[in-house]
C-alpha cells in the first residue's frame, strides 16, 4: 500500500508470517551374508554336502588321495570372519570307520599330528607340513601358511599331494579369514582335503563332518550427534522467539564473526575431562577433528574450540550458524563431558554465551556419564539469548538404578533465555528421569531454572513438572530444591496471565523422605520472586508433608514463597515466607 507523506510516497510492505520445520530421514539396511559350497569336480561329485576321496591302494607303498571344495562368500556387511572345524566324535579328530564290522577296536585314519619338530606348532594352519603315513589334513590355497597351489591328482608331480603342505583341522575351529572390507562379492576359498593311506589300511569308508562358519561383522553404530545454533549478530537485548533481523533489528545488530564452542564441562564435581570430537562450524568448511581436555582457563584454545567466520576463517561474516559435534565412532559413555558453559572465562564469557541461540537435538544417554553426579551441571548456564528449551532434551536419558544424582540439574538453565519475552519451561521436560533408586538427591534441582526466562511475560511452570521426584530411597536431600525457580519468568508479574498453581507442580511426587535431619535448605527460596506463582501454599504443604508434625515448618524452607503471588502468603509460617 502507498500512502501520501508530504510531497512524496511512503511505502509500507507487509511481511507474511512464516514457519518452517525440518526432519531427519533415516534409512536402515540390514546386513546379510551368503555362503555357498561347490565341489571342485561337479561332474563325478556333484553333491556338495558330501566330498569323496577315492583311493585304490598300492600294494607296497603309501597311496595319496585328495579332493577339494570351493567356498564362496557374499555380504554387504563391513567384513566377515570365516572359520572351519571338524565335528569329530573323537577328540583326536580321526576319520572314523563307517562300515559294519566285528573288528575291535574300529580302524581309523588319524589327523595329521601337531608337533614341535622341526619347528614349534608344526602341522597348524600357519605352519603346515607334509602328510605322514596313515594321516589326513586340510589346506586352503594361498591362505595363512598354506601353499599357493594344490592338486587333487595323485599322479601329479608338480605340485604333488605328497609334497603339499597340510594342517590338522581341530574340532574347536580355526579362523581362515578375517576381513574388514565392504561390500564383498564372491570371495572364494578353495579347501583341499588329503590323506596318505598305507597298503595295510582296512578297506571301507572313513569319515568326519566338517563345518564352515561365516559370520558377518556388525555394522558400526553411527556417531552420536549434538547440534545447536548460534547467531553472532545477537546483542544482550530483549527478543521474542521467532524474531528476525527484520522484526527486531536491535537484537541482531552485532558484528561478531567468531564463536567458541564451550569446553568447560563440569561432571562428577570436576572440570578436567578429555574429549575427542568431530566438529562442523556450519559455514561450509569441512568437518575437523578436535581433542583436548575441558578447562576453565581463559587462555586462547584451552577453554573453547574456535569457529571463525571472519576474514581469517570462512569469511562468511556475521550471521546464524548451526554447529555440529559428533562422537568418534558410536561414542563411549561421557564422550561429551567436556562440553558446557561452566564458569565465566574463556568460552564461558558472557559475550560468547550471548551468541548461543538454540539447542537443536536431544541429549543422548552417553553424552554425559550415566550415574555421575553433576551430570548436567551448568551445561547451558548463562545462554541469555537462547530460545525455548526443547521438550525432548532429556527424553533419551536413563537414570534407572542410579544412586547418586547429586547436583544432576544444578544450574543447568540458570539465566537461560534470560532475554526472551516468550520463553517458558516445556511440559514433560523430566519425563524420562527416575529417582526411585537414588540415595543422594542433594542439590539435584538447585538453581536449575533460577532467572531462566527472566524477561518472559508468559513463562509458567507446567503441571506435574516435578512429579518424577521420588525420595523413597534417599538419605541425603540437602538443598534438593534450593532456589530451583528463583526469579523464573520474573517479568510475568503480579500473578499475570497465565499463572502457575503451586498445587499442580509436584503432581504425584513422593516427598515422604524429606525430614529436618536429612534435608537442610531443601526448599530454600525455591519460588522466591516468582510473581506468577499462585494457589494456596498451605494446601501444598499439608498435602505433601503430612508426615511432618504441625505446623509443618522446617527451617530448610526459608523464604520459599517470598515475592510470589500465593493467596495465603500473609498467613504462612515465617519460615515459608
Amino acid at each position: 500500500m502507498l500512502l501520501p507523506w508530504g510531497g512524496g510516497l511512503l511505502g509500507l510492505t507487509a511481511h507474511a508470517a512464516t514457519q518452517s520445520a525440518s526432519t531427519d530421514l533415516s534409512l536402515t539396511i540390514d546386513s546379510i551374508i551368503a555362503l555357498s559350497v561347490t565341489n571342485c569336480d561337479t561332474t563325478s561329485d556333484p553333491d556338495s554336502s558330501r566330498l569323496n576321496i577315492h583311493i585304490s591302494p598300492n600294494a607296497s607303498t603309501d597311496t595319496y588321495g585328495a579332493n577339494c571344495q570351493v567356498l564362496s562368500i557374499d555380504t554387504n556387511a563391513p567384513g566377515y570372519t570365516l572359520s572351519t572345524k571338524a565335528n569329530s566324535n573323537d577328540a583326536t579328530n580321526n576319520l572314523t570307520y563307517q562300515n559294519p564290522t566285528t573288528v575291535s577296536p574300529l580302524p581309523f585314519i588319524p589327523a595329521l599330528p601337531i608337533t614341535n619338530t622341526p619347528t614349534p606348532n608344526t602341522g597348524t594352519p600357519t605352519n603346515p607340513t607334509t602328510l605322514i603315513s596313515n594321516s589326513w589334513g586340510f589346506a586352503v590355497a594361498n591362505k595363512l601358511g598354506f601353499d599357493s597351489a594344490y592338486t587333487t591328482n595323485p599322479g601329479s608331480t608338480s605340485p604333488s599331494i605328497a609334497t603339499g603342505k597340510f594342517a590338522n583341522l581341530p574340532t574347536t575351529g580355526t579362523t581362515i579369514a578375517d576381513t574388514t572390507t565392504m561390500p564383498i562379492s564372491s570371495d572364494n576359498f578353495t579347501f583341499y582335503y588329503a590323506t596318505s593311506v598305507p597298503a595295510t589300511k582296512m578297506a571301507g569308508t572313513y569319515s568326519t563332518t566338517i563345518t564352515y562358519t561365516a559370520i558377518a561383522k556388525p555394522v558400526p553404530e553411527p556417531p552420536e550427534v549434538f547440534k545447536f545454533t548460534i547467531d553472532t549478530r545477537m546483542t544482550d537485548t530483549l527478543f521474542a522467539d521467532g524474531d528476525t533481523p527484520i522484526t527486531n533489528p536491535a537484537h541482531f545488530a552485532g558484528t561478531a564473526t567468531t564463536f567458541s564452542i564451550p569446553t568447560s564441562g563440569y561432571v562428577n564435581a570436576a572440570v578436567s575431562h578429555p574429549y575427542t570430537w568431530i566438529i562442523n562450524c556450519g559455514d561450509g568448511t569441512p568437518d575437523r577433528a578436535v581433542s583436548g581436555t575441558s578447562h576453565t582457563s581463559n587462555a586462547p584454545g584451552v577453554n573453547g574450540i574456535f569457529c571463525d567466520y571472519g576474514p581469517t576463517g570462512s569469511n562468511t561474516g556475521p550471521g546464524e550458524y548451526q554447529i555440529t559435534i559428533k562422537s568418534v565412532g558410536a561414542g563411549t559413555p561421557g564422550w561429551m563431558n567436556g562440553f558446557g558453559f561452566y564458569g565465566t572465562s574463556g568460552a564461558s564469557t558472557q559475550a560468547n554465551k550471548n551468541l548461543f541461540k538454540s539447542i537443536d537435538t536431544p541429549l543422548t544417554n552417553n553424552m554425559r556419564t550415566p550415574g555421575s553426579s553433576y551430570r548436567f551441571y551448568d551445561m547451558f548456564f548463562g545462554a541469555r539469548n537462547a530460545a525455548q528449551i526443547p521438550a525432548d532434551l532429556f527424553s533419551k536419558i536413563s537414570t534407572n538404578g542410579s544412586t547418586n544424582m547429586s547436583n544432576m540439574f544444578s544450574s543447568t538453565f540458570m539465566d537461560y533465555a534470560y532475554n526472551s519475552t516468550t520463553a517458558t519451561i516445556p511440559f514433560g521436560l523430566f519425563g524420562s528421569i527416575d529417582t526411585s533408586s537414588a540415595t543422594n538427591l542433594s542439590s539435584m534441582l538447585s538453581i536449575t531454572f533460577a532467572r531462566c526466562a527472566h524477561s518472559s511475560t508468559i513463562g509458567t511452570i507446567p503441571n506435574n513438572l516435578l512429579s518424577f521426584v521420588d525420595t523413597s530411597s534417599a538419605t541425603n536431600l540437602a538443598a534438593l530444591f534450593d532456589r530451583t525457580f528463583g526469579e523464573y519468568a520474573y517479568a510475568n508479574k503480579l500473578g499475570g496471565t497465565p499463572d502457575t498453581d503451586i498445587n499442580n507442580i509436584f503432581g504425584s511426587a513422593d516427598l515422604s523422605s524429606i525430614t529436618a535431619s536429612n534435608a537442610s535448605s531443601v526448599f530454600y527460596r525455591i519460588f522466591m520472586n516468582m510473581p506468577s506463582l499462585t494457589g494456596t501454599a498451605q494446601i501444598f504443604i499439608d498435602t505433601k508433608f503430612s508426615h511432618w508434625s504441625v505446623p509443618r515448618v522446617p527451617a530448610s524452607a526459608t523464604q520459599a514463597f517470598l515475592g510470589t503471588g500465593v493467596t495465603d502468603l500473609a498467613s504462612l509460617d515465617a519460615n515459608w515466607k
